[in-house]
């Protein structure tokens, strides 16, 4: 019922009312050459209400048309009108009383594939604030049982933001996406959320009412940014406001789906990095897009492992060396992080290209411009490696081998492999994986940004803090988002600390032998370290971060909020140059066995390493 009340179809109805309307004053003068032009325009709307009235000559045919549509356009109207306020109507008493509910601010693919995960794995009922013309561009998309759209250019536009707020009851809601797909935008609404909730008695009334039955009654709000320094602005605010109690973070979806890849497809899932290796961990990356470029960092912030040799990344694309430019350009620092090789695109699907840099490469991600070249980089390089690949067997009962990964990043806007999936399976007939923006928009990445990874990364912010010489300065939820996210980095390169080991982490249950932790000798813990330190150090320089003295204070202490400010610290130096001090720090994030046992699993010995 929803899609009867849109603008498009009133506009419609409006073109053919204009038309009958002035076939009418035609039709009317042609009945009546003598007849005044104001009567004319009389007569002619009273077609519309069935009181013309016609003398016994003959009609004109075209007069005949005007009186015989006037009517059902006439009566069109009315019943839309019906029918739209039965909607509204019906809307409006379905949102009396809602609670608990998840509410998307604005239409776009993205919220579009958000709706999609949503209603397909959450119980929770959904509102949809968006406007008729975004409404139009998905045709397909229709109100199901748990959702509700509101169409925001009915009666109130898109900047009156508070009657919306009330409208939705936004004091009750559990969460609200704001994808306007305008950044500008989805901050204004953030500041007019905050601003709801402040002035809300009935948010107040309900926060002293949860509080006494001991129930979580926090307001999540993720707003998206697309451009990345307006990112790595607002990753600056405080993500949780006790006093509203509410929630609020800064994502972006390729981000997302970059950090979902370089986790799931890490070059020491393919081949053992040890101590002492003087081989890089190397992958290949086709497609300096967006999407791309977020891959591109998200290895160099990752993929630091046990031989402490920087990652070597393979960059392939048309020009490519303007494209980095812009990309180093972004990340001035990008350089010391990892070893980047350029290689242009026409001499990569020849296969012109150096094999003792591309014989070491563990995982190729392809993030060109569209699905059809995505695919065909992928079966290219699927065909280099397989040809250059060392066989003992000729052709016959072969098993495609797993290495290196290759994976095919299609753009957020394609649904190519949701209307051919057989594509889709003769790819991963041949060991090519197909990855989209959308297969990451679900409440397991959004809702608690991966609840294992936030669980550990708030052991490692309360370890740290707990050292004998300092004290918890902020609990969690009054970190920053920046801050959080240091932390968040660490657990996520945990797994990669605990292959070097050659354990995995596994359900208390599991029948896998427990790793005694007791075993890794001091030299494996000085790499765990080693590699932790210079982790570290990747995500300070990617983020702008220089070496650079100490600040101090009157009474002595280090001024962290100047060198914050300034964006310099003085352990961004080889680890062997640390103070013991520091040096403590990084065994923290390097002891893994606590900060599992906070999720009630255990590590496990992988029995495919032992």
């Amino acid at each position: 019922m929803g899609s009867l009340v849109k603008w498009g179809n009133w506009k419609f109805i409006g073109i053919l009312f204009v038309i009958c309307y002035v076939i009418g004053i035609i039709g009317w003068k042609l009945y009546d050459p003598s007849l005044p032009v104001s009567s004319a325009l009389y007569n002619s709307l009273q077609l519309f209400f069935l009181e013309a009235s016609f003398q016994d000559y003959s009609i004109p045919w075209i007069l005949e048309i005007a009186r015989f549509f006037a009517p059902i356009i006439a009566a069109a109207v009315v019943l839309k009108l019906l029918i739209s306020l039965i909607w509204k109507t019906t809307r409006d008493l379905r949102l009396l009383g809602i609670e608990n509910h998840i509410v998307i601010w604005g239409l776009n693919t993205e919220t579009n594939y958000l709706l999609e995960n949503l209603l397909g794995n959450s119980n929770s009922r959904i509102v949809l604030i968006t406007s008729t013309n975004e409404m139009s561009e998905f045709p397909a998309l229709k109100p199901a049982r748990g959702l509700m759209v509101i169409f925001a250019d009915e009666a109130e536009s898109l900047s009156d933001k508070t009657k919306l707020c009330q409208k939705i009851h936004l004091e009750s809601a559990k969460s609200v996406f704001i994808m306007t797909g305008d950044d500008t935008n989805n901050i204004e609404t953030v500041e007019k959320i905050e601003a709801y909730l402040d002035g809300c008695e009935k948010k107040r009334e309900a926060l002293v009412k949860r509080r006494t039955e001991k129930k979580n009654c926090e307001l999540q709000v993720f707003a998206h940014i697309n451009d990345e320094h307006t990112m790595k602005f607002m990753k600056q605010c405080k993500g949780n406001n006790p006093e509203r109690n509410v929630f609020i973070s800064f994502f972006n979806t390729k981000r997302m789906l970059a950090q979902h890849l370089i986790d799931k497809f890490s070059p020491d899932r393919y081949r053992r990095i040890g101590e002492g290796d003087p081989v890089p961990a190397t992958i290949l990356l086709v497609g300096l897009t967006d999407q791309g470029e977020k891959i591109l960092t998200e290895a160099a912030l990752l993929y630091h492992f046990a031989n402490h040799v920087k990652p070597r990344i393979v960059v392939s694309d048309r020009n490519v060396k303007n494209r980095m430019r812009s990309i180093y350009e972004n990340y001035p620092l990008l350089g010391n992080v990892a070893e980047i090789v350029e290689v242009e695109f026409l001499e990569l699907i020849r296969g012109e290209v150096d094999w003792e840099i591309f014989s070491t490469v563990s995982s190729c991600f392809i993030a060109t411009e569209n699905e059809g070249e995505s695919s065909f980089v992928a079966r290219k390089l699927r065909q280099m490696f397989e040809i250059k690949a060392d066989s003992d067997v000729n052709g016959h009962d072969r098993e495609v081998s797993t290495v290196p990964a290759i994976v095919a990043v299609i753009p957020m806007l394609s649904r190519f492999f949701d209307i051919v999936p057989e594509t889709r399976q003769k790819l991963e007939t041949v060991n090519i994986n197909i990855s989209n923006p959308g297969e990451v928009l679900n409440t397991d990445n959004l809702f608690s940004t991966n609840e294992e990874i936030e669980k550990i990364a708030m052991y490692f912010h309360w370890e740290y803090n707990k050292r004998k010489d300092k004290t918890l300065d902020k609990v969690w939820n009054e970190l920053e988002d920046s801050e959080k996210d240091s932390n968040r980095y660490a657990a996520r390169h945990l797994p990669i600390k605990l292959r070097f080991l050659g354990v995995s982490i596994a359900d208390a249950s599991t029948d896998c032998p427990t790793f005694d932790q007791n075993t890794v000798t001091e030299d494996q813990k000085q790499t765990i370290h080693i590699m932790e330190h210079r982790r570290w150090m990747a995500y300070k320089e990617l983020i702008g971060f220089v070496y650079g003295q100490k600040w101090f204070k009157e009474d002595g202490k280090s001024n962290k909020e100047v060198m914050n400010i300034l964006m310099i610290n003085n352990s961004i130096k080889p680890w062997h140059e640390l103070e013991p001090n520091i040096k403590e720090i990084d065994s923290i994030f390097a002891n893994a066995g606590d900060a599992v046992a906070e999720l009630n699993k255990k590590i496990v010995v992988d029995s495919q390493k032992s």
